[in-house]
């Protein structure tokens, strides 16, 4: 039963709770990852110590930064800076960055808040020309204690000289060991982030932050409802949690379509039929250029073709912790998908061979394990784009479920 609300002030508020295009801003909007804050929290106090912190695409790395700031401040009285990297940034330029903001808005102890600075540090022709030393002599003139963020360090390229990074690195853990920087950026490992320097080493430690957790995924959801004073049928929150494959992105994206989808029936509650179903096509639509992209890609093709039931195969085939599948991994799947008694590998082998290719969009790799070929997404979240299109399909053409199927309910 429809009740008489304010619509357009609801729609509002929906988006405003679940944003699946911009990053968390707000620590009470933020869910989840408390050991990983925990940690740094703890590595802080540890003299000399820096920390990097890398993940994928997509597992909120940006949100985790920029909310990183006022959850210090509750533990620290250290001064705090953030700042984004740029894909044209070079090590003197990144720096300027840093040092204009903490000109411009002094944080640090005895500064005098109507005291306005109208010199930098330095001069605008020293900064093409600096090093280690100066970085020094600035973080030095504020005290020598700081926490330095720099979030999207992926982005950064050929000109900024990463050598010199890590020598400021290893100068201020034995010079100004109560400077601590946080990067942040995406990498599978310390080495995608910062390279091969041995010397930082012990210096650097490394938070690695992983997709998240189904219950993090849960409190997500459970959480925006309750800022919106609105309700969700359980299994409506479970499918959610489980398309979302540990990614926000898709949480945020699949409960805002959702919810809007019940409020535009004039409902404060969230149904499977038809606000789910509403919110998987809506996702597909909205969901990265770059994912649509690649899924056209991969399946394209001008004649009868098996390209996208393999795909979905890949998808729901069961994979190691390194998220890595075996061909033989397809094989009950694909079969499933296809209403066949069994499939022969000869009949899929060379779709992989083909995924893996520049023609369509190398959306799988090989990788090597005990010399046997695994493959993999080369885009992780790849996995929860693949299972929205599934579930599409399933809803349409009344597919078969099968094993881990059951996420998406009956067809």
């Amino acid at each position: 039963m429809s009740i008489k609300f304010d619509v357009p002030g609801q729609l509002k508020r929906i988006a405003q709770v679940f944003t699946p295009e911009s990053s968390i801003k707000a620590k009470e909007f933020f869910i989840g990852r408390k050991s990983i804050i925990n940690d740094c929290l703890s590595i802080i106090d540890r003299p000399g110590a820096h920390i990097a912190i890398y993940g994928n695409r997509g597992v909120g790395k940006t949100s985790l930064a920029t909310v990183l700031e006022p959850l210090y401040t509750e533990h620290t009285q250290l001064p705090i800076y953030f700042k984004s990297c740029d894909s044209v940034d070079s090590f003197e330029s990144l720096w300027l960055k840093i040092f204009e903001d903490i000109v411009l808005h002094p944080k640090y102890e005895d500064s005098d808040e109507n005291d306005t600075q109208s010199e930098p540090f330095m001069t605008e022709e020293v900064y093409k020309h600096f090093g280690v030393n100066e970085v020094l002599n600035v973080l030095k003139s504020i005290g020598s204690e700081a926490i330095i963020i720099l979030d999207e360090f992926d982005r950064l390229e050929s000109a900024f000289d990463m050598k010199l990074f890590s020598d400021t690195i290893k100068s201020l853990s034995d010079k100004l060991p109560n400077v601590t920087l946080i990067i942040v950026g995406v990498g599978e490992n310390i080495v995608d982030l910062v390279g091969e320097h041995p010397s930082i080493e012990r210096n650097l430690i490394q938070v690695p932050l992983l997709e998240m957790e189904n219950p993090e995924l849960r409190l997500i959801i459970t959480n925006g409802l309750e800022m919106l004073t609105m309700n969700m049928e359980p299994h409506v929150i479970d499918k959610i949690v489980r398309f979302s494959c540990g990614y926000p992105y898709f949480t945020h994206l699949l409960a805002l379509h959702a919810c809007r989808s019940a409020v535009l029936r004039g409902r404060m509650e969230v149904l499977d039929n038809p606000d789910f179903h509403y919110a998987v096509s809506a996702a597909i639509r909205q969901s990265l250029e770059s994912l649509r992209k690649a899924y056209s890609l991969a399946t394209g093709s001008n004649r009868e073709s098996i390209y996208e039931e393999v795909l979905w195969a890949v998808a729901l085939a069961d994979c190691d912790e390194q998220y890595t599948f075996q061909p033989k991994d397809l094989l009950i799947p694909l079969a499933k998908i296809l209403k066949k008694p069994e499939v022969k590998y000869y009949s899929f082998i060379g779709h992989l061979t083909a995924f893996c290719s520049e023609d369509r969009g190398r959306i799988l790799e090989k990788t090597k394990s005990k010399k046997r070929v695994r493959y993999k997404l080369r885009d992780p979240r790849m996995r929860a784009f693949i299972l929205l299109k599934y579930q599409e399909y399933v809803k349409k053409n009344q597919a078969p479920t099968y094993g881990q199927l059951d996420i998406f309910g009956n067809p």
